[in-house]
């Protein structure tokens, strides 16, 4: 049952910010630490959020000869994004 609250409080958090399922897995992930919330503001973490989100959609491809390419440019575009918002 507390899982089920969690859930729904999470998909009622994600709908006020304007987020979509994805976008909100990866606001979570950002927001774990509460200084970062704290320093960054909800703001600049939700544009973060949606960047984050069309980079790896953009990035994504379902050739697994490519794998690890991608995978490395995946990570590349992340850091870039990061080190853009400090």
């Amino acid at each position: 049952m507390k899982m089920a609250k969690d859930f729904m409080q999470t998909h009622v958090e994600g709908n006020s910010l304007g987020l979509t399922e994805d976008e909100v897995a990866f606001y979570d992930a950002l927001t774990r630490d509460e200084k970062v919330k704290e320093m960054l503001g909800d703001k600049i973490l939700v544009q973060i959020t949606k960047e984050l989100t069309n980079t790896i959609r953009k990035s994504m491809t379902i050739d697994w000869y490519d794998k690890e390419s991608v995978q490395a440019q995946m990570r590349r575009s992340i850091r870039r994004l990061l080190k853009k918002y400090g």
